[in-house]
């Protein structure tokens, strides 16, 4: 196995794409030969222009668009992101796996069924699959019967690290709070996060967002798209991480900040019992008990006792997770594992039942109601100008999300 293809959506900042670069890092970095193949690639060319390496990924790997993936032949293709999996009929590769960091039917409006069927429908190819996070594992084997093997994801123990200076010291006479997350994705929740954290008195407010914003209304300070090695300086700078996602795959966020000494405060929201303990090493609050995350700061604020303790339990934590290097050397072992041993794949048989969920979905969507067409419709013709212009984003997002609150799914 010598020739590995990774499959990916967005080259741009992510959690996700963090853990892909990562992993890729290190296969090369060990004599594998490494691209990567992305749908996005004129956002990542942008990238490439602007200068803009939030990762060393971006300089060190070798990308091309995802439409040239038939020009070369692979030992091994790694599929990232439900998407990726309908280019398998393009592609010339002895081997597949199906990396799967989430279940992403999970991101989408649950009234949209045809598109969350189409997406769940990719669980069921019987593809070899590698996730992060046990609850996937558990989640994948019971909807769906697949053994899916668990490579935790790893942690940068260079920089992520009570050593790094932080960016501010910190507020002996304010608590400092921050909030990471971007605008406009519903079930990162981050909007009502900064609204909620704001009512509360006597903190000081900060927030790390990939979002490209300078300000927001309450927000004593705003970092926007910083580097990896960045983030790490404010991390150290803060008391507390308030992270209220609705779906997480295995989140990075409060792992990152325990590293830098501080603590955090959860729902009790998918992945989050990997490492977060209540009451040990962070504040785990039923999801939209939005009394009791106030209650929790409160308590935080007057308390140094306990936060102390919650930040000495959360540098425990730390101590035993592992490294990148670590994650990543799993990983290469997984791939071994289902190049060597998996059954050869009747890929014609897997490229049939991807042509067949792809037409369930067209005429899934041809029985949806006229207005249901539209909208998705506009939403396509819309994506690129709604990346340029953040407010109508959020505006429209709104309107969009407010005629299907009643399916429980959140924004605001």
């Amino acid at each position: 196995m010598k020739k590995i293809l990774f499959l990916i959506g967005s080259a741009n900042i992510s959690g996700g794409t963090y853990v892909i670069f990562q992993h890729a890092l290190h296969l090369q970095s060990i004599g594998l030969n490494i691209t990567l193949a992305c749908i996005e690639f004129e956002e990542f060319i942008s990238l490439k222009k602007s200068n803009d390496f939030w990762h060393p990924g971006l300089k060190q790997l070798d990308f091309i668009s995802i439409n040239d993936v038939n020009k070369k032949e692979y030992d091994l293709a790694i599929f990232t992101w439900w998407k990726t999996i309908f280019y398998l009929p393009n592609l010339h590769t002895k081997k597949i796996v199906y990396f799967i960091q989430s279940i992403e039917s999970k991101f989408y409006d649950p009234l949209d069924t045809p598109l969350c069927n189409l997406v769940n429908s990719t669980y069921t190819f019987n593809i070899p699959v590698i996730t992060e996070a046990t609850w996937i594992k558990h989640y994948l084997y019971t909807h769906y019967g697949s053994h899916a093997q668990l490579v935790h994801n790893g942690i940068r123990k260079d920089i992520y690290s009570e050593k790094t200076l932080p960016l501010l010291s910190k507020n002996n006479k304010k608590l400092r709070i921050l909030v990471e997350g971007p605008l406009g994705v519903p079930f990162k929740n981050t909007e009502k996060t900064l609204k909620l954290c704001s009512t509360v008195p006597n903190i000081e407010l900060w927030w790390l967002t990939s979002s490209k914003v300078s300000h927001y209304k309450n927000v004593d300070k705003v970092f926007s798209c910083l580097s990896i090695e960045k983030t790490t300086e404010v991390y150290r700078s803060c008391d507390i991480l308030v992270k209220l996602s609705y779906v997480e795959g295995m989140f990075a966020p409060p792992l990152e900040i325990f590293h830098c000494g501080g603590t955090c405060i959860v729902y009790d929201v998918t992945g989050h019992d990997e490492y977060i303990k209540n009451n040990y090493n962070g504040i785990v609050v039923k999801t939209d008990d939005e009394e009791s995350v106030i209650a929790a700061i409160q308590l935080l604020i007057n308390d140094q006792k306990f936060l102390n303790k919650l930040k000495a339990g959360a540098l425990e934590t730390a101590k035993l997770w592992l490294s990148w290097e670590q994650s990543s050397s799993k990983f290469h072992r997984a791939l071994n594992t289902i190049f060597n041993t998996s059954l050869q794949q009747h890929r014609q048989a897997i490229n049939n039942k991807i042509t067949a969920a792809y037409k369930q979905y067209e005429i899934a969507i041809n029985k949806q109601p006229f207005s249901y067409q539209i909208t998705n419709k506009t939403k396509s013709i819309l994506k690129y100008l709604l990346k340029k212009n953040l407010k109508l984003n959020n505006i429209l997002r709104k309107i969009y999300y407010a005629t299907r609150s009643k399916s429980g799914y959140k924004y605001e």
